[in-house]
Order: structure tokens, then sequence, then C-alpha cells
């Protein structure tokens, strides 16, 4: 029976069941220990992405954990691991939905994130100067320097049909 539960485990953590089914309250009752706070699921995650026991598999479920979890900082790290393909494939589709969970919270980068994918038309998402322009905007508010830049680019050049506004543009880089 042990060893049967163990395969069990073993076959839900490798397809990432295990995660489904700690949030769903099914973990102890296979075993699996998950940290309670989404703190330490997220410090668990840096130490597989950045420690000297580097597992970056195992990193992204411990980030997946804590951005289920709310957790931003999270949120914004599996984003970048499933766009760049880090203890991952590549999946802009998901990075995608991550991106705009951390932008409902105000994340700046993924709000510049969000204008980039946009106006790409990236990540499962149709080609929209208006929304990218709408996520620079957010972006910008708070600071973000690209989200700025690209704002300010736009304004500039006259890029995408917007009528060429020079003091928009300086304004958006010093404000």
């Amino acid at each position: 029976m042990i060893i049967m539960l163990l395969i069990v485990r073993g076959i839900l953590s490798i397809l990432g069941i295990s995660l489904l089914l700690a949030k769903l309250g099914f973990a102890n009752s296979l075993g699996i220990v998950y940290p309670d706070h989404e703190y330490q699921a997220y410090s668990q995650a840096k130490g597989y992405f950045y420690g000297s026991k580097k597992d970056l598999p195992r990193s992204l479920i411990w980030y997946k954990i804590s951005a289920l979890s709310g957790d931003v900082r999270a949120q914004t790290m599996l984003a970048m691991m499933y766009e760049q393909g880090i203890g991952t494939q590549v999946n802009l589709s998901e990075a995608r939905e991550w991106f705009y969970l951390a932008a409902l919270q105000q994340n700046s980068y993924a709000m510049n994130k969000l204008g980039y994918y946009y106006e790409l038309g990236i990540g499962g998402l149709p080609y929209s100067i208006e929304q990218s322009v709408f996520w620079w905007k957010k972006a910008a508010k708070q600071g973000h320097r690209d989200a700025k830049i690209a704002l300010s680019q736009i304004y500039l050049d006259g890029l995408y049909d917007i009528p060429i506004n020079t003091q928009l543009a300086i304004y958006g880089l010093t404000k």
C-alpha cells in the first residue's frame, strides 16, 4: 500500500495535478505537504531558482503555488519563466495569463509586458495598439521606464496612426 501511494504521489506530482489537489484541500490525504503561507512558498521557489541546489522545474511548481495564493511577485516570476522557457517549455499564453493577474494587482512590469503582447499580437492576444497604449499608460503612471519610452516613441513618431504629439512625448519621459 505504501509503495502504491508513493507511485501515485509521484505521478500526480509529475503531472502537476498535485498543485490542483493541494488547492482543493486533498494534499494531506496524499501525504503531500505544502506551506500554508504564500511567503513560504515564494521563498521555497526562490531557493530552487537561485540556490545551490538549483531545480528549475521544482521552482516553477513552488512559484505556481505562491502565485495561486495571489502573490504578485510569484505571478510575475512565473510569467517570465513561461515566457522564456525557464524550467518549462515556452508558453506565451500561460505567460500572458500570469502577467494579466499580476497587472490586476498593479504590477507595472506586468502591465508593460501586456502592452508589448498586444502590440505584437502574441500570447493568444489580438493585435491591438489601443490595448497596448492602455497598458503602457497604466505602467507609465507608476513610473515604469520602458512603458514611458514606448509611449513617447509612439507620440514622437506618430506611430500606428496616432498623431504626433511632442508635448505628450516629452511630458511622458520627464514625469
